[in-house]
Protein backbone atom coordinates (compact mmCIF):
# COMPACT_ATOMS: atom_id res chain seq x y z
CA UNK A 1 0.00 0.00 0.00
CA UNK A 2 1.15 3.64 -0.72
CA UNK A 3 1.24 5.87 1.94
CA UNK A 4 1.35 9.82 1.45
CA UNK A 5 0.59 11.04 5.13
CA UNK A 6 4.22 12.11 6.04
CA UNK A 7 5.19 15.17 4.88
CA UNK A 8 8.30 15.65 2.35
CA UNK A 9 9.71 18.58 5.17
CA UNK A 10 9.35 15.43 7.79
CA UNK A 11 10.97 12.36 6.03
CA UNK A 12 13.90 14.87 5.38
CA UNK A 13 14.21 17.05 8.73
CA UNK A 14 15.49 14.22 10.79
CA UNK A 15 17.96 14.95 14.07
CA UNK A 16 21.49 14.83 12.34
CA UNK A 17 23.16 13.68 15.77
CA UNK A 18 23.15 10.15 14.51
CA UNK A 19 24.85 10.81 10.83
CA UNK A 20 27.82 8.88 9.69
CA UNK A 21 29.02 10.32 6.17
CA UNK A 22 30.64 7.31 4.08
CA UNK A 23 30.92 8.69 0.84
CA UNK A 24 31.92 6.27 -1.95
CA UNK A 25 30.07 5.57 -5.04
CA UNK A 26 27.00 7.27 -4.44
CA UNK A 27 28.09 10.13 -1.65
CA UNK A 28 26.48 8.18 1.17
CA UNK A 29 25.54 8.92 4.51
CA UNK A 30 23.54 6.58 6.96
CA UNK A 31 21.93 7.66 10.17
CA UNK A 32 19.17 6.64 13.29
CA UNK A 33 16.37 9.26 13.87
CA UNK A 34 15.77 8.39 17.96
CA UNK A 35 12.79 11.33 17.96
CA UNK A 36 10.93 9.58 14.55
CA UNK A 37 12.27 5.92 15.08
CA UNK A 38 13.96 5.72 11.45
CA UNK A 39 16.83 4.33 10.08
CA UNK A 40 18.06 5.57 6.72
CA UNK A 41 20.90 6.42 3.83
CA UNK A 42 21.25 9.17 1.63
CA UNK A 43 22.44 9.25 -1.69
CA UNK A 44 23.64 11.63 -4.66
CA UNK A 45 20.72 11.40 -6.69
CA UNK A 46 22.59 12.67 -9.81
CA UNK A 47 25.04 9.78 -8.99
CA UNK A 48 22.17 7.16 -8.77
CA UNK A 49 21.01 8.83 -12.41
CA UNK A 50 24.42 7.87 -13.68
CA UNK A 51 24.37 4.36 -13.08
CA UNK A 52 23.80 2.53 -16.46
CA UNK A 53 22.74 -0.95 -16.96
CA UNK A 54 25.37 -3.57 -18.16
CA UNK A 55 26.98 -7.25 -17.50
CA UNK A 56 26.79 -8.61 -14.00
CA UNK A 57 30.83 -7.88 -14.70
CA UNK A 58 29.89 -4.05 -13.67
CA UNK A 59 28.30 -5.40 -9.88
CA UNK A 60 29.81 -3.43 -7.10
CA UNK A 61 29.40 -3.62 -3.36
CA UNK A 62 30.00 -1.16 -0.44
CA UNK A 63 29.27 -1.57 3.35
CA UNK A 64 28.08 1.71 4.82
CA UNK A 65 28.88 2.06 8.39
CA UNK A 66 25.40 3.20 10.29
CA UNK A 67 25.19 4.66 14.11
CA UNK A 68 24.80 2.30 16.65
CA UNK A 69 22.39 2.55 19.08
CA UNK A 70 20.55 0.69 21.89
CA UNK A 71 17.51 1.67 20.56
CA UNK A 72 17.65 -0.18 17.33
CA UNK A 73 19.82 -3.56 16.02
CA UNK A 74 21.40 -2.40 12.87
CA UNK A 75 25.04 -2.91 12.29
CA UNK A 76 25.69 -1.79 8.99
CA UNK A 77 24.00 -1.17 5.39
CA UNK A 78 25.29 -3.40 2.52
CA UNK A 79 24.55 -1.77 -0.68
CA UNK A 80 25.06 -3.59 -4.12
CA UNK A 81 24.53 -2.24 -7.67
CA UNK A 82 23.43 -5.07 -9.74
CA UNK A 83 23.78 -3.69 -13.94
CA UNK A 84 22.19 -7.04 -14.57
CA UNK A 85 19.59 -7.13 -12.35
CA UNK A 86 18.71 -10.48 -10.64
CA UNK A 87 17.03 -13.64 -10.58
CA UNK A 88 14.50 -13.92 -10.93
CA UNK A 89 14.37 -12.12 -14.32
CA UNK A 90 14.08 -12.92 -17.79
CA UNK A 91 16.92 -11.59 -20.00
CA UNK A 92 14.75 -8.90 -21.18
CA UNK A 93 14.27 -6.40 -18.62
CA UNK A 94 11.27 -8.56 -17.49
CA UNK A 95 11.35 -9.42 -13.37
CA UNK A 96 14.13 -8.04 -11.29
CA UNK A 97 16.69 -7.91 -14.21
CA UNK A 98 16.36 -3.85 -14.18
CA UNK A 99 19.59 -2.32 -12.97
CA UNK A 100 19.20 -1.26 -9.57
CA UNK A 101 20.55 -1.38 -5.53
CA UNK A 102 19.83 -3.81 -3.42
CA UNK A 103 20.54 -1.69 0.18
CA UNK A 104 20.45 -4.25 3.43
CA UNK A 105 19.98 -2.73 6.69
CA UNK A 106 22.56 -5.65 8.60
CA UNK A 107 21.98 -6.56 12.22
CA UNK A 108 25.23 -8.66 11.79
CA UNK A 109 28.13 -7.10 11.81
CA UNK A 110 30.25 -7.44 7.90
CA UNK A 111 32.75 -10.01 9.60
CA UNK A 112 29.98 -11.98 10.57
CA UNK A 113 27.91 -11.98 6.81
CA UNK A 114 30.75 -13.12 5.21
CA UNK A 115 31.79 -15.70 7.35
CA UNK A 116 28.61 -17.00 7.36
CA UNK A 117 26.74 -16.27 4.32
CA UNK A 118 29.13 -18.92 2.14
CA UNK A 119 28.54 -21.01 -1.06
CA UNK A 120 30.13 -23.80 -2.62
CA UNK A 121 29.30 -22.25 -5.89
CA UNK A 122 27.62 -19.71 -7.26
CA UNK A 123 25.12 -19.42 -9.06
CA UNK A 124 23.28 -21.25 -7.91
CA UNK A 125 23.84 -21.50 -4.31
CA UNK A 126 23.88 -25.30 -3.30
CA UNK A 127 22.66 -26.30 -0.11
CA UNK A 128 25.39 -28.56 1.49
CA UNK A 129 27.57 -28.44 4.32
CA UNK A 130 29.45 -24.99 3.24
CA UNK A 131 25.75 -23.38 2.46
CA UNK A 132 24.27 -24.54 5.87
CA UNK A 133 24.02 -20.91 7.26
CA UNK A 134 22.49 -19.91 4.08
CA UNK A 135 19.96 -22.35 4.32
CA UNK A 136 19.01 -22.58 7.93
CA UNK A 137 15.54 -20.90 8.22
CA UNK A 138 14.43 -18.86 11.26
CA UNK A 139 11.42 -20.09 13.05
CA UNK A 140 7.98 -19.31 10.79
CA UNK A 141 6.78 -17.17 14.00
CA UNK A 142 9.30 -14.21 12.91
CA UNK A 143 8.79 -14.47 9.34
CA UNK A 144 6.20 -11.96 8.22
CA UNK A 145 3.56 -14.45 6.31
CA UNK A 146 3.22 -11.91 2.93
CA UNK A 147 6.66 -13.21 1.98
CA UNK A 148 7.86 -16.17 -0.15
CA UNK A 149 11.08 -17.75 -1.11
CA UNK A 150 12.27 -20.11 -3.60
CA UNK A 151 15.80 -21.40 -2.12
CA UNK A 152 17.20 -22.59 -5.63
CA UNK A 153 17.42 -18.75 -6.73
CA UNK A 154 17.37 -16.60 -3.41
CA UNK A 155 20.88 -17.99 -1.77
CA UNK A 156 23.62 -15.80 -2.73
CA UNK A 157 26.92 -15.26 -0.62
CA UNK A 158 27.64 -12.58 0.91
CA UNK A 159 24.44 -11.38 1.78
CA UNK A 160 22.21 -14.63 2.66
CA UNK A 161 19.12 -15.51 2.11
CA UNK A 162 15.93 -13.48 0.13
CA UNK A 163 12.51 -13.59 0.95
CA UNK A 164 10.96 -11.75 -2.12
CA UNK A 165 7.48 -10.08 -1.23
CA UNK A 166 4.44 -11.56 -2.26
CA UNK A 167 3.13 -8.19 -3.88
CA UNK A 168 5.93 -8.90 -6.54
CA UNK A 169 4.78 -12.11 -7.58
CA UNK A 170 3.20 -10.41 -10.63
CA UNK A 171 6.01 -9.73 -12.47
CA UNK A 172 9.18 -12.36 -11.23
CA UNK A 173 7.08 -15.55 -12.70
CA UNK A 174 6.99 -15.78 -16.26
CA UNK A 175 3.61 -14.38 -17.91
CA UNK A 176 2.42 -17.44 -19.70
CA UNK A 177 3.26 -19.61 -15.79
CA UNK A 178 -0.45 -20.27 -15.23
CA UNK A 179 -1.16 -21.83 -19.05
CA UNK A 180 2.37 -24.24 -19.20
CA UNK A 181 2.25 -27.83 -16.99
CA UNK A 182 5.58 -27.53 -15.56
CA UNK A 183 5.54 -23.67 -14.19
CA UNK A 184 8.67 -24.40 -12.32
CA UNK A 185 10.86 -25.76 -15.75
CA UNK A 186 9.30 -22.24 -17.56
CA UNK A 187 11.23 -20.47 -15.00
CA UNK A 188 14.09 -22.25 -16.19
CA UNK A 189 13.96 -20.99 -19.80
CA UNK A 190 13.63 -17.50 -18.32
CA UNK A 191 16.45 -17.89 -16.19
CA UNK A 192 18.50 -20.01 -18.70
CA UNK A 193 17.91 -16.55 -21.25
CA UNK A 194 19.01 -14.41 -18.68
CA UNK A 195 22.35 -16.17 -18.57
CA UNK A 196 22.82 -15.78 -22.24
CA UNK A 197 20.82 -18.72 -23.62
CA UNK A 198 18.67 -18.99 -26.22
CA UNK A 199 15.38 -17.19 -26.55
CA UNK A 200 12.88 -19.31 -25.40
CA UNK A 201 9.83 -16.83 -25.33
CA UNK A 202 9.72 -16.37 -21.65
CA UNK A 203 8.84 -12.92 -20.42
CA UNK A 204 8.19 -11.40 -17.22
CA UNK A 205 6.35 -8.09 -16.46
CA UNK A 206 8.42 -5.21 -15.81
CA UNK A 207 8.60 -4.55 -11.95
CA UNK A 208 7.26 -1.18 -11.61
CA UNK A 209 7.64 1.24 -9.89
CA UNK A 210 10.69 -0.23 -8.79
CA UNK A 211 10.47 -0.40 -5.38
CA UNK A 212 10.43 -3.56 -2.61
CA UNK A 213 11.06 -4.79 0.42
CA UNK A 214 12.79 -7.87 0.94
CA UNK A 215 13.24 -10.12 4.26
CA UNK A 216 16.89 -11.75 4.42
CA UNK A 217 17.79 -14.68 6.73
CA UNK A 218 21.08 -16.14 7.76
CA UNK A 219 22.18 -18.90 10.19
CA UNK A 220 18.40 -19.63 11.65
CA UNK A 221 17.91 -15.86 12.31
CA UNK A 222 16.64 -12.74 10.72
CA UNK A 223 20.05 -11.23 9.23
CA UNK A 224 18.97 -7.97 7.30
CA UNK A 225 15.90 -5.87 6.40
CA UNK A 226 16.38 -4.53 2.67
CA UNK A 227 15.11 -1.67 0.33
CA UNK A 228 15.74 -3.04 -3.08
CA UNK A 229 14.98 -0.37 -5.25
CA UNK A 230 15.71 0.38 -9.65
CA UNK A 231 17.41 3.24 -10.99
CA UNK A 232 14.19 4.20 -13.03
CA UNK A 233 12.34 4.56 -9.57
CA UNK A 234 14.86 6.68 -8.59
CA UNK A 235 14.08 8.94 -11.88
CA UNK A 236 10.30 9.09 -11.79
CA UNK A 237 10.83 10.18 -8.39
CA UNK A 238 12.66 12.99 -8.88
CA UNK A 239 10.52 14.19 -11.94
CA UNK A 240 7.30 13.43 -9.64
CA UNK A 241 5.66 11.06 -11.53
CA UNK A 242 5.21 8.94 -8.40
CA UNK A 243 4.36 10.36 -4.81
CA UNK A 244 7.01 12.15 -3.55
CA UNK A 245 7.24 10.70 -0.29
CA UNK A 246 6.74 7.48 -1.50
CA UNK A 247 6.06 4.94 1.14
CA UNK A 248 5.05 1.62 1.64
CA UNK A 249 4.17 -1.07 4.31
CA UNK A 250 7.06 -3.53 5.29
CA UNK A 251 4.74 -6.72 5.67
CA UNK A 252 4.42 -7.37 9.05
CA UNK A 253 5.03 -10.50 11.65
CA UNK A 254 2.02 -12.28 13.06
CA UNK A 255 1.87 -11.73 16.88
CA UNK A 256 4.48 -8.81 16.22
CA UNK A 257 7.73 -11.28 16.77
CA UNK A 258 11.02 -10.97 16.14
CA UNK A 259 14.08 -12.22 16.73
CA UNK A 260 16.18 -9.00 16.24
CA UNK A 261 17.58 -7.25 19.19
CA UNK A 262 16.50 -4.98 20.15
CA UNK A 263 13.47 -6.03 19.22
CA UNK A 264 11.87 -3.32 16.53
CA UNK A 265 11.17 -4.22 13.12
CA UNK A 266 10.31 -2.06 10.40
CA UNK A 267 6.84 -0.98 10.19
CA UNK A 268 7.39 1.32 6.65
CA UNK A 269 9.80 1.83 3.71
CA UNK A 270 9.91 5.10 2.22
CA UNK A 271 11.82 7.26 -0.50
CA UNK A 272 12.03 11.04 -0.14
CA UNK A 273 14.30 13.20 -3.13
CA UNK A 274 14.68 16.76 -1.67
CA UNK A 275 15.63 19.12 -4.92
CA UNK A 276 17.34 21.68 -2.87
CA UNK A 277 20.24 19.45 -2.45
CA UNK A 278 19.69 16.46 -5.59
CA UNK A 279 20.19 13.84 -2.22
CA UNK A 280 17.80 11.06 -2.30
CA UNK A 281 16.84 9.18 1.12
CA UNK A 282 15.95 5.50 1.61
CA UNK A 283 15.22 4.49 5.10
CA UNK A 284 12.60 2.79 7.59
CA UNK A 285 9.89 3.87 9.48
CA UNK A 286 10.96 1.12 12.98
CA UNK A 287 8.10 0.16 15.12
CA UNK A 288 8.47 -1.91 18.95
CA UNK A 289 7.67 -5.39 18.14
CA UNK A 290 7.57 -8.22 21.05
CA UNK A 291 10.86 -10.40 21.47
CA UNK A 292 10.70 -14.00 20.38
CA UNK A 293 12.70 -15.59 22.76
CA UNK A 294 12.42 -18.35 25.72
CA UNK A 295 10.53 -17.35 28.90
CA UNK A 296 11.87 -15.74 32.17
CA UNK A 297 14.30 -18.14 33.75
CA UNK A 298 13.48 -21.24 30.88
CA UNK A 299 17.09 -22.95 29.76
CA UNK A 300 15.11 -24.87 26.53
CA UNK A 301 11.94 -23.79 25.06
CA UNK A 302 10.49 -24.64 21.70
CA UNK A 303 9.03 -22.98 18.37
CA UNK A 304 6.21 -21.74 20.16
CA UNK A 305 8.13 -20.64 23.50
CA UNK A 306 6.82 -23.15 25.31
CA UNK A 307 9.33 -23.80 28.26
CA UNK A 308 11.18 -27.46 28.68
CA UNK A 309 13.45 -26.96 30.49
CA UNK A 310 14.22 -24.08 33.06
CA UNK A 311 17.37 -22.03 34.36
CA UNK A 312 19.01 -23.69 37.82
CA UNK A 313 17.38 -23.19 40.67
CA UNK A 314 14.15 -22.75 38.93
CA UNK A 315 11.05 -26.03 38.32
CA UNK A 316 8.68 -26.27 34.93
CA UNK A 317 5.28 -25.16 36.46
CA UNK A 318 1.99 -26.11 34.59
CA UNK A 319 1.97 -23.93 31.28
CA UNK A 320 5.34 -23.58 30.70
CA UNK A 321 6.48 -20.71 33.20
CA UNK A 322 9.13 -21.48 35.36
CA UNK A 323 9.11 -20.75 38.98
CA UNK A 324 12.12 -20.69 41.58
CA UNK A 325 12.05 -23.84 43.73
CA UNK A 326 15.70 -24.75 44.99
CA UNK A 327 14.94 -28.02 46.20
CA UNK A 328 17.50 -30.21 47.19
CA UNK A 329 17.53 -33.89 47.00
CA UNK A 330 16.86 -34.31 50.84
CA UNK A 331 13.63 -32.48 50.68
CA UNK A 332 14.10 -29.43 52.05
CA UNK A 333 14.51 -26.15 50.20
CA UNK A 334 17.46 -23.47 50.14
CA UNK A 335 14.70 -20.30 50.44
CA UNK A 336 11.02 -20.04 52.07
CA UNK A 337 10.01 -20.24 47.92
CA UNK A 338 8.46 -23.11 46.15
CA UNK A 339 9.05 -26.43 45.71
CA UNK A 340 7.51 -28.93 43.13
CA UNK A 341 5.01 -31.14 44.08
CA UNK A 342 3.67 -32.49 41.73
CA UNK A 343 4.15 -34.34 37.94
CA UNK A 344 1.62 -31.82 36.74
CA UNK A 345 3.60 -29.05 37.86
CA UNK A 346 2.17 -27.68 40.65
CA UNK A 347 3.84 -25.88 43.45
CA UNK A 348 3.55 -25.62 46.97
CA UNK A 349 5.30 -22.67 49.43
CA UNK A 350 7.49 -23.97 51.72
CA UNK A 351 6.86 -23.61 55.85
CA UNK A 352 8.65 -21.22 57.75
CA UNK A 353 11.76 -22.65 57.99
CA UNK A 354 12.29 -23.13 54.46
CA UNK A 355 11.36 -26.89 54.33
CA UNK A 356 9.91 -29.43 51.78
CA UNK A 357 8.87 -31.98 54.14
CA UNK A 358 8.78 -35.26 52.45
CA UNK A 359 4.79 -35.76 53.27
CA UNK A 360 2.50 -33.31 51.92
CA UNK A 361 -1.98 -33.06 52.40
CA UNK A 362 -2.53 -31.74 48.76
CA UNK A 363 -5.83 -29.55 49.45
CA UNK A 364 -5.58 -26.75 47.38
CA UNK A 365 -3.52 -23.94 45.51
CA UNK A 366 -1.36 -22.75 46.97
CA UNK A 367 -1.50 -25.81 48.98
CA UNK A 368 -0.79 -26.47 52.91
CA UNK A 369 1.39 -28.85 54.97
CA UNK A 370 -0.46 -31.34 56.68
CA UNK A 371 0.49 -35.23 56.89
CA UNK A 372 -0.74 -37.99 54.64
CA UNK A 373 -1.70 -41.03 56.58
CA UNK A 374 -1.82 -43.60 53.90
CA UNK A 375 0.68 -46.44 54.27
CA UNK A 376 3.68 -45.77 51.99
CA UNK A 377 2.54 -42.79 50.45
CA UNK A 378 4.69 -39.67 49.85
CA UNK A 379 2.18 -37.34 49.02
CA UNK A 380 -1.38 -37.37 48.49
CA UNK A 381 -4.48 -35.24 48.04
CA UNK A 382 -7.59 -35.17 50.33
CA UNK A 383 -11.01 -35.74 48.20
CA UNK A 384 -14.10 -33.37 48.91
CA UNK A 385 -15.04 -36.12 51.13
CA UNK A 386 -12.36 -36.15 53.40
CA UNK A 387 -10.52 -39.45 52.24
CA UNK A 388 -7.07 -39.30 51.22
CA UNK A 389 -5.66 -40.09 47.62
CA UNK A 390 -1.88 -41.43 47.17
CA UNK A 391 -0.26 -39.35 43.84
CA UNK A 392 3.26 -40.29 45.09
CA UNK A 393 4.40 -43.64 46.76
CA UNK A 394 7.69 -43.82 48.82
CA UNK A 395 10.91 -45.02 47.45
CA UNK A 396 10.25 -48.93 47.09
CA UNK A 397 6.48 -48.55 45.96
CA UNK A 398 4.19 -47.57 42.95
CA UNK A 399 0.43 -46.68 43.13
CA UNK A 400 -1.89 -48.94 41.89
CA UNK A 401 -5.56 -47.66 42.62
CA UNK A 402 -4.70 -44.67 44.47
CA UNK A 403 -2.79 -46.65 47.25
CA UNK A 404 0.92 -47.67 47.29
CA UNK A 405 1.95 -51.25 46.68
CA UNK A 406 5.41 -53.14 47.00
CA UNK A 407 7.05 -52.54 43.78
Amino acid sequence: MVCSLISLAALLGFCLANRVDFGGNLDASTGFDSKNFAVWADMNATKLLDLQPGSPAGTWAESWPISENSKHPFKHVFTQFNPAGHPPFDGFGGGYGAHHIDMHFYAITPEERLRDAVCSSFPPCINNSVSAKIFSFPPSQVIPKDFFVLPSLSGVPEHGMHWEPWADKSFVRPLDAATVDNPAARLGDCLSQAAGGPDKGCRMAPWYPGFSPIYISLDGKTAALEIMFTVAFVDRLKRGDIPNPYIITFPQVDGELTDLSPPVFAKTIFAVYNPATDVVRFGMDLKEYNAYACPKHCKTCDADLVCSECKSGYGLAKGGSCKRCNAADDGYCSFSNHCALEDDGSFCRANRRGECKQTYLMESRPCTFGSCSMLNCQFCKRRDDGTQRCKQCAEGYSLSGGVCVEA
